[in-house]
Parts: structure tokens; sequence; C-alpha cells
């Protein structure tokens, strides 16, 4: 077996619901190494054109710094939510500013 090598930091998104035929479904982006890649993707990713009878869906955005350690934020309507952006996001203000400043909604 194969091991694969993340490098760090790196950035993905997980998207967890209740389906009414399926009951829970979840999903787990790509890793990405940057934010701005994983916040379009998860901006564009449309999970009741995945599970239509979806009730209920929660997504996290999870930034896994360089000593590999997992910091978990709410994605929800477009909106991020962060205590402290460096540390939530490994980012800072001005570079996300210029990443929703670009935004483009695909759904895919």
């Amino acid at each position: 077996m194969t091991e694969i090598k993340i490098s760090l930091p790196c950035w993905f998104f997980e998207v967890d619901g209740k389906d009414k035929i399926l009951n829970n479904v979840v999903f787990s982006s790509d890793k990405y190494v940057t934010f701005e890649e994983c916040f379009r993707n998860c901006i564009n990713f449309n999970p009741y054109k995945h599970w239509p009878n979806l009730y209920e869906e929660h997504t996290i955005v999870t930034y896994i710094d360089k000593n590999n350690i997992s910091h978990k934020t709410t994605y929800e309507n477009g909106l991020i939510f962060y205590d402290d952006i460096e540390d939530d996001l490994g980012i800072t203000e001005e570079q996300f500013d210029k990443i929703i400043e670009l935004e483009e909604v695909k759904e895919y």
C-alpha cells in the first residue's frame, strides 16, 4: 500500500446532513493547498444536487496547520465563522478580502 503524503498546511471541507431516504450523509472534499481553493469549492458545492431529499446540513471547514493541528470553523449560507482568522483559517484579513472580492459561484 502506498502512503500518500499531504503537505501542510492544508484545508478541506466536510458536509454532513440528514436525508429523508438515506438518513445520514457525509461528504469530505479533497485536501487543498490554499484556503482560497478550499473556500471557492466549498461555496460552489451544492449538497442538494447530490442528495435532493436533504433536509438538514452542516458544513465545517478544517485548516490543518504546519504542526498538524486541526482548526475547525463553521460555514453556513456563504458565511464562515471564526474567532481569530490567522489561527482559525491560516490567512490574514487582507487575503480573505481579496478572495471574497473575486468569488464567482459555479455549482458542481
